[in-house]
């Protein structure tokens, strides 16, 4: 664990959880050695957070002991003391914790065991095939065909002309059946082929048994499983705390084929998660549900009921008065941090596991509480209009409320409020079902003591609303008819009233955002706003009117806002804030759009970021509009959007109707047909329904490359599963009603969590981006502190966030290994918690695959990356910044394998997608030419000098940007030196010839390399030497016009500046000061990067009692027909001596201390081998012999 631990002995209030003492504690790698049965041990990377139920899902992930489900970990003493699971790893002294198997005290424990053993199978023979490697575009049109190796003089345009890259770059369409072989291990020989649960045990004693069907063999293996372990056959024999042990012992061929697929585990990813407990939680089922037939369909084993699989979620089953909790919980107080996280903490496990009772019980009809509940059914609007919905206000009521709620919004205003909390609304197959809490409701069980909850007993458990699915049942083919006349007439029955709509819904957080917004104008010492305010809506009438409106404590509680809120009638602040929304809102998210600040990828992620800044969606249309020509992605998601919600409504409607299952698949089969085939009736009602709804008129039909998107949002919005195949857009009906496979609940409820830490959170990722990268570790980890003593475990939902955080702001930092061993953890949750596709996912697998690249597991980066490209591919499609910003990881990787022209490929793209979409100008374009500036340099023979001119472009921008203090600009200085250096160092005519051409793309430069290779094969070898010394004097003659982004300030015309060299020429300031940073980086010994850059011999002599650049022998061969050159370079570095005391190049020493820490580039881009301090990568578990 690490320092400086806060106690806060001088408090009297109520203690919070431990966890918060270690506000201020980086969280700490902790190792944590397992003893297990037999001798051996396991070593296990944990994080200072984590308690042993982290311990214990950590051990569940590994190849050693993910068949073990019934045991303890004690103390590995002679007492050998059991554990409380909620023990934090710190607490260990030592890190060492012994494993012990426990007999299965009853049927429940057995039959987990057996799930367990069914599901180390089900990545082998329930999720499809491996999908077939695809052949990336191939950089062999670099090498010699003949010498079969790289040259780029071999390089000729015919070559390149039948590279046959095609126009669309990098972009593969992402093929659907291939969403779950990134899981998939069928290539691995399964050695069990099914396993079938018996029905009541023949056995005395017996708890389980268990038919399972070994690969070769004939006959089923029968298992049974009792208190004391498993055996086989009749019972006889030696008892085995496991079903593998057992049918180890029984079958040499099991024995051989678990080795096999255990030793796939770990080669297919060594340091992450096993393919364990998978589910199905998102849109698309795997293929073992995906038959016809409801006897074919093999459910998962983590959801089949035969298994005792459920749909997870903390569960009790037993009485709760929610009501009362919720409110005796949100009355605790919350005056200081302390209180809040104590309060937030019970809220919290309170609010978890309502939303999951509440769920299940609305759903199944089951659950202890249902007399605390209220449970209101109706049925899905079945008409489509304009005005469906509940996104408008119901009354000028509700408006005033939201209004006030804004005002007076502080740090305990999502506590406080417990009709919010206690409520869930679910759509589910044509049902609105809205669950609260009941109020007074006699004969109360009473306030449960917080060792009860079920997420401090049995583990924060994500409820998985797929396993509460309704399978369509496809009896015998359908013909379809009855789903076509039902789509038809919806759409010949739809309404559009003339009148005006609902005004939009006032969201109390937009008047939270004026609030905020006038506190900063405030701060700032800007008094216009507040003085017009005050002038046009200030008066003693309106705040007497206010008084009597909103009472007099709330009046004094916006009074002292001292604001000059108080003195206007609600009417006035009604129009005020209409006015923020209109002129400053909406322009503020425009721009954090613009600097990538907010980058939704799907038309969920917009939505949320809408509504956390207070914007209702009716204004869709409106921000459509302002991002149609510098935000292309932003405009193109916004109308994605729009058309999502409008076909939203049809589909709810369909599934309204109280026909058969089939017959509303087929419907929704009909009308992805006409979606997808641009259908003349569908989109005349999506056309009308968003001129109507967003007062924006959708022109076209979608766009290639976005069906697969547009297909998943309706999908996950609506609750509809498709089959996982590839579907041909491009044909008449490309949807059958047998591609839809159920219907499963979508859940509406407030996402609570910890105020103080989202804040922390938002002001980390504040200090990051400027660069304040102590500050940055100081706040995300307080924030993820807060949120693990709120949360009670480190496997909430809410971590993966902090963790994820908490995991960048260390990368940036130097630390990798830490940064891998967080953004593991927050990947595993992300999967359990959101879907195997959510954006958090997707980001946590890109920022995985850096991490891993930069302490050496290139492989396994490449891995984690392609996943995240492919499902970039499947949400938003290529055009994104984020698309891009993964070609150039992906470029990283690539470059490091020795594939540079590949590299180079995907940077050209990235490039080109930035440029359209954000412009020539953006930070994310200068990131884009440092990229191509970094490949560059790489190549054989290095192209430093075209590396000088993208690297230029790219400080051009930034310093424009972000200025010359940013870090970034400071980055791009050092590496721009850097090249500058090595461009003046190198040789070869050709590197000044393609200088000569400034910004090329990759073909244009391998066509200009590829002429200058055949024009020189024309040559005679003298012919070759002249031109090779002719340039080589011209380069010589520009130097001093290289750009430096460094000295550009001193570039002037002053004579003091300058100075002769022994021909009596005069030499600019520039060339006097480049040398004197090249004498300085010799002096000092820069070492090299490490890695495939170009090695260029330098070497340095004592020349009266200074440093000076010694020649290399091809330049002291090239030097005997030129005797003035060594000694007007030796006379150059005397004069240097004599600038130095000239005041135009002294620097303040902070400035060059702060360079010279910036010379060493490590913590911001993206170069893979110049990181000296990059530690030793170990892997998250080793095995060890006693």
């Amino acid at each position: 664990m690490g320092k400086g631990k806060i106690k806060n002995k001088g408090s009297r209030s109520r203690r919070a959880p431990n966890r918060l003492e270690y506000l201020n504690t980086v969280p700490d790698v902790v190792d944590v050695h397992v003893a297990l049965p037999g001798g051996e041990g396991v070593d296990l990377r944990c994080v200072s957070t984590d308690t042993l139920v982290d311990v214990r899902v950590a051990l569940s992930e590994l190849p050693e002991t993910c068949h073990l489900t019934s045991y303890s970990l004690r103390r590995a003493n002679e007492a050998g003391d059991v554990l409380k699971r909620d023990l934090e790893v710190v607490a260990l002294k030592p890190n060492r914790v012994a494993l012990a198997e426990e007999p299965y005290d009853g049927r429940e424990a057995a039959m987990a065991q057996a799930q367990r053993f069914m599901d180390l199978f089900s990545c082998a023979t329930l999720v499809g095939p491996v999908a077939k490697k695809k052949e990336k575009p191939t950089d062999s049109w670099l090498a010699d065909s003949g010498k079969g190796e790289r040259d780029l003089s071999a390089l000729t345009p015919s070559k390149i002309k039948s590279a046959g890259a095609k126009s669309g770059g990098m972009w593969e369409e992402p093929l659907l059946h291939e969403f779950y072989s990134y899981f998939s291990f069928s290539d691995v020989p399964s050695p069990v082929e099914g396993v079938r649960v018996a029905g009541a045990p023949k056995a005395g004693g017996a708890l389980v048994e268990l038919e399972v069907r070994l690969r070769g063999e004939r006959d089923p293996v029968v298992v049974r499983g009792a208190e004391g372990g498993w055996t086989s056959g009749s019972g006889g024999g030696a008892r085995h705390g496991t079903i593998v042990a057992l049918l180890r012992e029984e079958s040499e061929a099991f024995r051989r084929g678990y080795a096999d697929l255990m030793a796939a585990f770990k080669s297919r990813n060594q340091f992450g998660n096993l393919p364990l407990g998978l589910r199905c939680n998102t849109w698309v089922v795997p293929p073992c549900l995906s038959a016809e037939r409801a006897e074919d369909r093999r459910i998962l084993p983590s959801e089949d009921p035969a298994c005792m699989g459920d749909v997870g979620g903390n569960l009790s089953g037993k009485e709760r008065d929610w009501d009362s909790e919720f409110r005796r919980s949100a009355a605790m107080p919350g005056n200081n941090p302390a209180e809040r996280v104590a309060r937030d903490h019970r809220l919290f496990l309170l609010w978890s596991h309502f939303v999951d009772e509440a769920v299940v019980t609305a759903i199944t009809g089951k659950g202890g509480s249902k007399r605390f509940l209220e449970i209101d059914r109706r049925a899905e609007e079945g008409k489509l209009s304009s005005e469906m919905g509940h996104g408008g206000s119901k009354g000028s009521g509700e408006r005033e409320a939201s209004l006030l709620k804004g005002l007076l919004a502080d740090e305990n205003t999502i506590a406080r409020d417990v009709d919010t909390l206690a409520k869930v609304t679910i759509h589910f197959n044509g049902e609105v079902i809205e669950v609260a809490s009941a109020r007074n409701v006699g004969d109360s069980p009473g306030q449960w003591p917080l060792g009860d909850e079920p997420a401090l007993k049995e583990g924060i458990r994500a409820l998985n609303v797929h396993g509460l699915r309704e399978h369509v049942c496809h009896a015998a083919p359908w013909d379809g008819g009855e789903g076509k006349d039902l789509l038809g007439e919806l759409l010949a029955s739809a309404e559009f009233p003339e009148e005006d709509l609902t005004p939009p819904k006032l969201r109390w957080e937009l008047v939270f955002s004026w609030v905020q917004h006038l506190k900063e104008t405030e701060k700032a010492a800007s008094l216009g706003l507040r003085r017009k305010l005050r002038l046009q809506c200030g008066s003693d009438e309106g705040e007497k009117a206010l008084r009597e409106a909103i009472g007099e404590d709330r009046w004094n509680q916006l009074a002292k806002l001292n604001l000059g809120l108080h003195r206007c009638t609600l009417e006035q602040l009604m129009d005020l804030a209409n006015r923020f929304y209109s002129d400053v809102a909406i322009a503020k998210i425009v721009s954090d759009f613009e600097s990538l600040e907010l980058s939704p990828i799907d038309g969920q992620t917009l939505t949320d970021f809408l509504h956390s800044r207070g914007i209702n969606m009716r204004f869709l249309g409106r921000l459509a509009t302002m991002s149609s020509k510098n935000l292309i992605h932003i405009h193109h998601l916004c109308v994605q959007e729009m058309i999502v919600r409008s076909v939203k409504r049809i589909v709810r409607a369909i599934l309204a109707r109280p026909n058969e299952l089939v017959a509303k698949a087929s419907a929704l089969a009909s009308l992805f047909n006409d979606l997808f085939g641009n259908r003349k009736a569908v989109w005349d009602w999506i056309r009308r329904f968003t001129k109507a709804r967003f007062g924006y008129e959708v022109s076209g039909n979608i766009a290639d490359g976005l069906q697969l998107a547009i297909l998943r949002d309706i999908c996950k919005r609506c609750g509809v599963e498709l089959k996982a195949k590839t579907y041909n857009f491009a044909s008449k009906s490309p949807f059958k009603a047998s591609d839809v496979i159920s219907f499963f609940p979508v859940i509406k409820c407030l996402q609570f969590q910890s105020t103080d830490a989202r804040d922390l959170l938002e002001q980390a990722k504040g200090l990051l981006d400027k660069g304040k990268l102590d500050d940055a570790v100081l706040a995300s980890t307080s924030a993820l502190s807060k949120i693990v003593a709120v949360c009670g475990s480190a496997q909430s939902a809410c971590c993966a966030n902090a963790f994820s955080l908490l995991a960048v702001v260390l990368y940036h930092t130097g630390d990798f290994v830490q940064a891998a061993v967080l953004q593991a953890k927050a990947l595993a949750i992300n999967e359990r918690e959101f879907g195997l596709d959510h954006p958090d996912t997707i980001k946590s697998y890109g920022d995985l695959a850096v991490f891993y690249y930069r302490v050496g597991e290139v492989d396994l980066a490449l891995a984690y990356v392609e996943r995240a490209l492919y499902l970039l591919h499947l949400c938003v499609g290529e055009q994104h910044p984020n698309t891009a910003a993964t070609y150039i990881n992906i470029a990283m990787m690539e470059e490091s394998k020795g594939r540079v022209g590949l590299s180079l490929r995907y940077l050209q793209e990235a490039l080109k997608i930035n440029q359209r979409l954000l412009g020539g100008d953006h930070v994310q374009t200068a990131a884009s030419y440092h990229a191509i500036a970094i490949a560059l340099s790489l190549m054989e023979p290095p192209l430093y000098p075209l590396a000088v001119q993208h690297e230029q472009t790219c400080l051009e921008i930034l310093d424009a940007k972000l200025g010359p203090d940013d870090l970034r600009t400071q980055d791009a200085i050092a590496w721009l030196e850097y090249f500058d250096l090595k461009a003046q160092e190198g040789e070869g005519a050709t590197e000044c010839n393609i200088a000569s051409k400034g910004h090329m793309s990759v073909k244009e430069l391998m066509d200009f390399i590829g002429e200058e290779a055949e024009e020189a094969k024309t040559k005679s070898v003298g012919g070759k030497r002249e031109a090779k010394r002719k340039s080589k004097t011209k380069r010589e003659k520009k130097r001093s016009k290289t750009p430096d982004s460094v000295l550009k300030e001193q570039r002037s015309g002053s004579s003091s500046g300058s100075c002769t060299n022994s021909s009596g020429e005069e030499v600019d300031e520039v060339d006097v000061l480049v040398v004197q940073q090249r004498r300085k980086d010799l002096k000092k010994k820069v070492e090299e990067p490490k890695g495939p850059v170009a090695k260029v011999e330098v070497r340095v002599e004592a020349d009266e009692g200074g440093w000076m650049p010694v020649l290399s022998k091809r330049e002291r061969r090239s030097s005997s027909r030129d005797s003035n050159k060594l000694q007007e370079a030796r006379e150059v570095v005397r004069q240097v001596r004599e600038v130095k005391k000239k005041p135009v190049v002294q620097k303040d020493k902070k400035e060059e201390e702060r360079k010279e820490e910036v010379l060493n580039p490590h913590a911001r881009l993206f170069h893979p081998k110049m990181n000296p301090n990059a530690k030793e990568f170990v892997p998250r578990f080793k095995l060890e012999v006693e």
